[in-house]
């Protein structure tokens, strides 16, 4: 029960800021607000990982399907928008873009938190030999 509260705890303080400063950058089309909404969420992954590590868990099957489910969801958005929304501007693209890019970023912090540099690689090898 600490492992779960911990986890919520992080998310929803760490994630509401960063939700509510990732839609003030969208609405308004400020960079800045939008780019420090998406290290708050790098920040909550951080935080999740880290209370991972300390109870010794891993990610349930509830919580990465709830990370595929709202990766499928911000990406189908973003898509979306550009091809739909006439007033889709350079400042909405270059933040849908950095939130990919933190995508990204949190997935090697993982790989390399959880197996480490070698185990990382080899996975990936693993993956290449399929």
């Amino acid at each position: 029960m600490e492992h779960r509260l911990a986890v919520i705890t992080s998310w929803a303080f760490f994630g509401a800021f960063a939700f509510c400063f990732v839609v003030d950058g969208f609405s308004y089309g400020n960079l800045a607000p939008g780019l420090f909404g998406f290290f708050l969420f790098i920040v909550a992954f951080v935080a999740h990982v880290i209370i991972n590590w300390v109870y010794r868990k891993d990610f349930t099957a509830g919580q990465a399907a709830l990370g595929f489910v709202v990766f499928v969801v911000a990406a189908l958005s973003f898509v979306g928008s550009l091809i739909f929304d006439p007033h889709f501007g350079s400042v909405n693209l270059t933040l849908g873009l950095a939130g990919f890019g933190a995508i990204f970023v949190s997935f090697i912090f993982y790989m390399f938190a959880r197996f480490g540099m070698r185990g990382s690689f080899t996975l990936f090898d693993r993956i290449r030999d399929l």
